[in-house]
């Protein structure tokens, strides 16, 4: 008897759902590992929104409806002229999320407790959508004074 391709697809999603619901009512809690075939060092990472950072000083980023307007990333901001976003915060390191595409998206200068990384827009097989990228990662967690500025 020959499957169709519809069909083992449909065969696998079943399987797996049979597997849940026997483990649904166990009792043993997940724990996360402690060793990471990658690593750990995002584990705790939070999306945050800018304004509720201490010092928090847009000047003239303009606050945006997010990604194309929906709940998702929904505290964006984009520069409006050449100045200068601030903030402080605690933790151990920043990630920008911005939208990217292959032309005509800028750059911005993110410089934390003095060092400065450039964060580009223009990546080569992107369409407009979020990416992401390291603006500061230190070997320790500590008060983060933060400068985003762009172009």
């Amino acid at each position: 008897m020959h499957k169709t391709l519809q069909a083992i697809p449909a065969e696998n999603t079943v399987y797996y759902v049979r597997q849940a619901l026997k483990s649904e009512n166990q009792s043993a809690s997940y724990t996360q590992p402690t060793k990471y075939v990658y690593g750990a060092e995002y584990a705790n990472c939070v999306n945050v929104d800018p304004k509720n950072l201490t010092n928090f000083n847009a000047d003239s980023w303009k606050s945006g409806g997010g990604y194309n307007n929906t709940p998702c990333l929904n505290y964006s901001y984009t520069l409006n002229g050449g100045s200068t976003m601030t903030f402080k915060t605690e933790g151990k390191g920043l990630i920008i999320v911005f939208k990217a595409n292959s032309s005509g998206m800028g750059s911005i200068d993110v410089t934390v407790n003095g060092k400065t990384t450039k964060v580009n827009g223009n990546k080569q097989y992107t369409w407009g959508g979020p990416d992401a990228e390291l603006g500061y990662y230190p070997e320790t967690s500590g008060e983060l004074n933060v400068s985003i500025s762009g172009s």
